[in-house]
């Protein structure tokens, strides 16, 4: 498909906005730039990411003493049966 059936194409979905502002540029280049969406999912799973890191950094360090104060428990009802 030639370029400007592409970009005739494109701008009917995107009714001008960053098409107009290719269009004033002139460029291909440009144009493939603006409305290339790879990497996309990648970032937002980075960030993604970053956040449960957070919030597991926050909240997991108070549920520790609760945490051992279980397995201390499991552990004194096991030795008993031993």
């Amino acid at each position: 498909m030639p370029w400007r059936a592409q970009h005739e194409e494109v701008r009917g979905v995107w009714k001008g906005g960053a098409v107009e502002i290719v269009r004033s540029l002139g460029s291909v280049a440009h144009c493939e730039f603006l409305m290339d969406e790879s990497g996309q999912d990648l970032i937002e799973y980075a960030l993604m990411g970053g956040v449960v890191a957070v919030a597991a950094a926050t909240v997991i360090p108070p549920m520790a003493p609760s945490v051992s104060a279980i397995f201390s428990k499991a552990i004194s009802v096991l030795e008993k049966f031993s």
